[in-house]
């Protein structure tokens, strides 16, 4: 009676001591607006089960997860099946994620939305670790500004803004308004926004209103600098840059100018017709 008594006991605390190592072992954190860099596990605290670690990025911002050392991640096989690292944008996702450990290294990855989750199992945490740098990418950084009123007579826009790199899709809205009234004639000078004819998924356009409409308005795509230009009917200038292909770095170079205000055409009109008839 006394060995059940000390065998139950001795499978009690084993139960607790497993219990207690899988309630430590997940981890939760949420990233700010600067890069941050973690190695797991540490050696203080031994694993033996799965452990998921859940990030959380500040607003809209995505995660972009690249594994800079997985060399103490060795397995016994390219399968990663008793030490490994998986990562998804949510726990769901973990179940048909792919292990990665020493012997298969791990891609960039970069998230749908503001979470990511990073599941790892090892062998030895005395020896097995991996370090993972986070870096939180705001979404629409790269659009930049232009300014709503517009000073004329030419300004430039540019798509991304200054050392700025398109990194995930993104959508980006301007507005700009002639402070003289005048029309605003926009001229694009470089493009690059997808493939040429398909102006579906990556392209600029331009209006007259906040509703614009694609391929009813001025729409524009591909890599081939169009030779027309678009003139707004009124004093106000919209325009959206829509970003889906990351193949490639897309980029938007448009120059914007004032036209003269009718009235102020019609008054030049008649001063040169007055002048011609003096003479």
């Amino acid at each position: 009676m006394l060995n059940l008594a000390i065998c139950f006991i001795v499978f009690a605390f084993v139960t607790l001591e497993a219990q207690s190592q899988a309630q430590t072992c997940n981890e939760v954190m949420e990233i700010p607006n600067t890069p941050q860099t973690i190695t797991r596990p540490t050696a203080d605290k031994p694993v033996s089960t799965p452990c998921n670690f859940k990030f959380t990025a500040l607003n809209d911002n995505r995660i972009k997860l690249i594994f800079s050392d997985l060399n103490h991640m060795t397995s016994n096989g390219s399968d990663c099946k008793d030490t490994y690292v998986k990562f998804a944008d949510d726990e769901n996702g973990l179940t048909s994620a792919t292990p990665y450990c020493a012997e298969k290294k791990a891609p960039q990855f970069i998230t749908k939305g503001n979470q990511l989750v990073i599941q790892y199992l090892v062998k030895n945490s005395s020896i097995n670790n991996f370090t993972a740098q986070l870096t939180p990418i705001i979404v629409k950084m790269p659009c930049g500004t232009f300014p709503e009123n517009f000073d004329g007579p030419e300004q430039i826009f540019t798509f991304p803004a200054p050392n700025q790199t398109v990194e995930v899709e993104l959508e980006c809205t301007y507005k700009t308004k002639s402070r003289t009234g005048a029309p605003l004639t926009a001229t694009i000078s470089d493009i690059k926004l997808g493939e040429n004819g398909n102006c579906t998924n990556d392209y600029v356009v331009f209006g007259s209103s906040a509703s614009l409409t694609l391929n009813k308005d001025y729409t524009k795509c591909g890599k081939t600098v169009p030779q027309d230009s678009y003139t707004s009917t009124g004093a106000d200038l919209y325009w959206r840059v829509n970003v889906k292909s990351l193949n490639q770095q897309p980029s938007l170079r448009v120059t914007i100018k004032s036209e003269a205000p009718a009235a102020v055409a019609s008054l030049l009109t008649i001063v040169g017709l007055l002048a011609l008839t003096r003479y």
